[in-house]
């Protein structure tokens, strides 16, 4: 078990779903992301 790869998969995912919510309205991959 690796506490420092989950945190960081659930980070990604939980910015994944939040970002994909903006519509990708701030960061560099603005708009370029599908899912």
């Amino acid at each position: 078990h690796t506490p420092h790869v989950s945190e960081a998969t659930v980070h990604y995912a939980a910015t994944k779903v939040n970002g994909a919510r903006r519509g990708w309205a701030f960061g560099p991959n603005r708009g370029t992301i599908r899912n």
